[in-house]
């Protein structure tokens, strides 16, 4: 489930916090753009959004301040 890959719990307001600002960045993308509200409706990652991730993947594994970071989080 989308929900437990971006360890969320099933609220509306994920949808805003989460999902809208996302979209808005052209990070993710709808499977059926023209129909927001669908209860079909999924998302996935768009172009933009794989470079994203591998940017940050590539700082976080070549930077130790970003790795402390991140071992900080958790």
């Amino acid at each position: 489930m989308q929900e437990d890959c971006l360890q969320l719990k099933k609220q509306s307001d994920n949808y805003k916090k989460v999902i809208e600002p996302l979209i808005n960045e052209g990070l993710i993308s709808r499977t059926i753009p023209g129909v927001p509200s669908s209860p079909n409706q999924k998302y996935f990652i768009s172009e933009k959004g794989k470079i994203f991730l591998y940017i940050i993947e590539y700082l976080s594994s070549n930077s130790p301040n970003l790795k402390d970071v991140d071992q900080a989080s958790d």
